[in-house]
């Protein structure tokens, strides 16, 4: 498991992070991620206190905070009550919860699609 350990936001609203983020297993982000963030079979969470500006292509992504970008989840996408989805989704199974806001188009994936 990754673990990067993000200054407290000094009120600005450019990201902590910005460039091409890959990892194996499992991503937790709580601070502000841009860029690309990549793991065709890892599992990203962006927690209620983050914003993601980036292209995502995982194998699970778990939205409670803010995504403005694309989204892959090769198995599945989930996005839960209060969090915000501003780009579009291409999954093999979406899960939106009652409160969630989803701006976007979405594409269901088949099993030899990736």
């Amino acid at each position: 498991m990754l673990t990067i350990k993000q200054r407290p936001s000094n009120g600005s609203a450019a990201p902590e992070l910005d460039g091409e983020l890959t990892f194996k297993d499992l991503l937790r982000i709580n601070g502000h991620v841009a860029g690309k963030v990549l793991s065709t079979k890892g599992t990203l969470i962006v927690d209620t206190s983050a914003k993601v500006e980036a292209d995502i292509n995982v194998g699970v992504c778990v939205v409670s905070g803010m995504v403005v970008g694309d989204i892959v989840g090769h198995e599945r996408v989930e996005v839960a009550p209060g969090a915000i989805v501003k780009g579009n989704i291409a999954t093999r199974a979406l899960s939106i919860k009652p409160g969630a806001i989803f701006q976007g188009d979405c594409r269901m994936l088949k099993d030899n699609e990736t």
